[in-house]
Protein backbone atom coordinates (compact mmCIF):
# COMPACT_ATOMS: atom_id res chain seq x y z
CA UNK A 1 0.00 0.00 0.00
CA UNK A 2 1.44 3.46 -1.13
CA UNK A 3 1.42 6.42 1.19
CA UNK A 4 -1.59 7.96 -1.14
CA UNK A 5 -3.75 5.28 -0.73
CA UNK A 6 -3.30 4.81 2.55
CA UNK A 7 -4.15 8.47 2.95
CA UNK A 8 -7.23 8.17 0.73
CA UNK A 9 -7.91 4.83 3.04
CA UNK A 10 -8.06 2.86 -0.32
CA UNK A 11 -7.71 -0.65 0.02
CA UNK A 12 -6.42 -3.15 -2.61
CA UNK A 13 -8.35 -6.05 -2.99
CA UNK A 14 -7.02 -9.53 -2.01
CA UNK A 15 -4.33 -10.77 -5.16
CA UNK A 16 -6.41 -14.20 -5.55
CA UNK A 17 -9.53 -12.09 -7.34
CA UNK A 18 -6.84 -11.05 -10.03
CA UNK A 19 -5.63 -14.52 -9.99
CA UNK A 20 -9.19 -15.92 -10.42
CA UNK A 21 -10.29 -13.27 -13.16
CA UNK A 22 -6.69 -14.17 -14.73
CA UNK A 23 -7.67 -17.90 -14.82
CA UNK A 24 -10.96 -17.60 -16.34
CA UNK A 25 -9.67 -15.34 -19.28
CA UNK A 26 -7.26 -17.95 -20.07
CA UNK A 27 -9.86 -20.20 -20.11
CA UNK A 28 -11.74 -18.64 -22.67
CA UNK A 29 -9.33 -18.18 -24.42
CA UNK A 30 -8.43 -21.73 -24.79
CA UNK A 31 -11.75 -22.59 -25.28
CA UNK A 32 -12.83 -21.09 -27.97
CA UNK A 33 -10.98 -22.28 -30.79
CA UNK A 34 -11.53 -25.93 -29.46
CA UNK A 35 -15.21 -25.71 -28.95
CA UNK A 36 -16.43 -22.42 -29.11
CA UNK A 37 -17.70 -19.92 -26.54
CA UNK A 38 -21.14 -21.43 -25.96
CA UNK A 39 -19.27 -24.98 -24.69
CA UNK A 40 -17.32 -23.22 -22.05
CA UNK A 41 -20.42 -20.60 -21.32
CA UNK A 42 -22.45 -24.61 -20.43
CA UNK A 43 -19.28 -26.16 -18.91
CA UNK A 44 -19.73 -22.84 -16.50
CA UNK A 45 -23.50 -22.86 -16.46
CA UNK A 46 -23.31 -26.48 -15.30
CA UNK A 47 -20.38 -26.39 -12.86
CA UNK A 48 -22.39 -23.19 -10.76
CA UNK A 49 -25.66 -24.32 -11.51
CA UNK A 50 -24.79 -27.47 -9.73
CA UNK A 51 -23.13 -25.92 -7.22
CA UNK A 52 -26.23 -23.92 -6.25
CA UNK A 53 -28.80 -26.58 -6.40
CA UNK A 54 -26.31 -28.83 -4.05
CA UNK A 55 -26.18 -25.88 -1.51
CA UNK A 56 -30.27 -25.13 -1.70
CA UNK A 57 -30.88 -29.09 -1.24
CA UNK A 58 -28.60 -28.71 2.15
CA UNK A 59 -29.89 -25.77 3.16
CA UNK A 60 -33.35 -26.92 2.61
CA UNK A 61 -32.64 -30.18 4.75
CA UNK A 62 -31.14 -28.38 7.45
CA UNK A 63 -34.59 -26.24 7.91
Amino acid sequence: MTASEAHAGVRLPPPFIFLGFLLAGIALELAVPLGGLPLAAASLAERFGSQYADYRFRVRRWI
